[in-house]
């Protein structure tokens, strides 16, 4: 599944994704894609596959998961930074998707990690980095299937528009980043978000309808370099995760990055047996 094609749907799913800590309200919503309320969400439903409630919700509990690794954080804090206005009504929507409240759940996410931390080959470390431009493609779906499509589509773009921007892009030369948004435990297969990025020097306008510019923000981050096979990643990643908590780091809410070392072609014709990804984790 490909990303929404309408511009008025996707603009409305940027708005919610980057408000997560709001309460949000159909008519609101409706206003942002200059729809009726009731066109609105017939159109959200068809173009989504899943109803507003439901994405608004799915997305919620996932930052509150995220933000449930912050060990210091109360779980009354998370409820709020997640758009719920009173700590009942968080824990009641977790314990209905999930089968526990959330300070079990941290108990239990905290000794996952931690044994998975164990298994962790290599040492990270806590770097910072600059703001970086990117240019970006989304797809949904299985994470290697979407990857796959989102690269395929967004090289043959830069490829065949390259006599159009006002500087030049060598693919084989420019910092090209994967972005993870969703936790495969949690997330359906078919709504997991990935997006394929190239960084750019300077912001671009007017892209065709799919494409669009953001930033990868200016931070601390830690990171982890691996070598293996992206199937793999699945694993290493709770690891890294659990090598952060260790160091009583708290996460940002920006999602997993991904920095993808080896050349470009050679990666997408699969001809790369231990590909190097470098992994990175923005810290408050």
């Amino acid at each position: 599944m490909s990303l929404i094609h309408n511009p008025s749907i996707e603009k409305v799913i940027t708005y919610i994704e980057t408000h997560l800590d709001e309460t949000m309200h159909l008519e609101e919503l409706a206003k942002i894609a200059s729809y009726s309320p009731y066109h609105f969400a017939r159109i959200f439903k068809q173009e989504t596959g899943e109803n507003i409630a439901a994405m608004v919700k799915r997305l919620k509990l996932a930052q509150g998961i995220k933000q449930l690794l912050n060990l210091d954080m109360p779980i009354t804090e998370v409820g709020q930074e997640t758009g719920y206005e009173t700590p009942s009504s968080f824990n009641k929507v977790f314990k209905q998707t999930f089968n526990c409240s959330p300070s079990e759940y941290r108990k239990q996410r905290r000794a996952t990690l931690q044994e998975a931390k164990k298994k962790l080959k290599g040492k990270p470390e806590i770097i910072s980095l600059e703001e970086r431009y990117i240019v970006c493609y989304r797809e949904l779906g299985e994470y290697g299937e979407a990857a796959y499509k989102a690269w395929r589509t967004l090289l043959t773009y830069l490829m065949s528009h390259q006599h159009e921007f006002p500087f030049p892009i060598i693919l084989e030369e420019v910092e090209r980043f994967g972005i993870c948004y969703d936790l495969p435990d949690i997330t359906q297969e078919h709504l997991m978000r990935y997006e394929a990025c190239v960084v750019i020097p300077e912001k671009l306008m007017n892209l065709p309808q799919g494409f669009y510019i953001k930033s990868i923000p200016k931070g601390r981050y830690a990171k982890y370099i691996y070598q293996g096979s992206y199937d793999d990643l699945y694993e290493v990643s709770p690891r890294f995760y659990g090598w952060v908590q260790e160091q009583n780091e708290d996460l940002s809410n920006f999602p997993l990055l991904e920095k993808y070392c080896d050349d470009i072609h050679l990666l997408m014709q699969q001809k790369v047996s231990h590909p190097t990804t470098e992994l990175y984790l923005q810290l408050k």
